[in-house]
């Protein structure tokens, strides 16, 4: 990954931490005590698919992150899933509510991203989806 993605990806969550601490300072007469909490953003999931990663997938899903937030491209994490041909984290991201019947800014569906993949495997696993739900 490149420096200036990392940055991106960090500063987020030091933004939230310089405000969360500016706060604390100016409330340093009460007793209260500020804890910043950092949640994953979609675009850390969207990585951790690009690299394969199954655990952090989960680890972030399990945290809370939006299997089905649109990054500024308009894609989904189950897009980035079957562009990357992560078979086993496109049956995860379904399994966990993944909408396979989106359409990214350009209006091509998750069926469309599939059969580009030219991966059988995810093909059949968004068409058996479809015919489940």
């Amino acid at each position: 990954m490149k420096k200036t993605n990392r940055f991106w990806v960090i500063l987020p969550a030091v933004a939230m931490l310089f405000t969360n601490a500016l706060q604390a300072s100016e409330n340093t007469t009460t007793n209260t005590t500020y804890v910043a909490v950092a949640k994953p953003s979609p675009s850390q999931l969207n990585v951790a698919i690009s690299k394969g990663d199954f655990t952090k997938v989960q680890e972030l899903v399990e945290l809370g992150v939006d299997v089905n937030k649109k990054d500024e491209r308009g894609k989904t994490p189950l897009m980035y899933a079957i562009m990357y041909k992560q078979s086993e984290i496109t049956l995860y991201l379904i399994r966990k509510g993944a909408d396979y019947r989106a359409l990214d800014d350009n209006g091509v569906s998750i069926l469309e991203y599939a059969e580009k993949s030219k991966s059988e495997e995810i093909i059949k696993l968004v068409k058996d989806a479809r015919k489940r739900r």
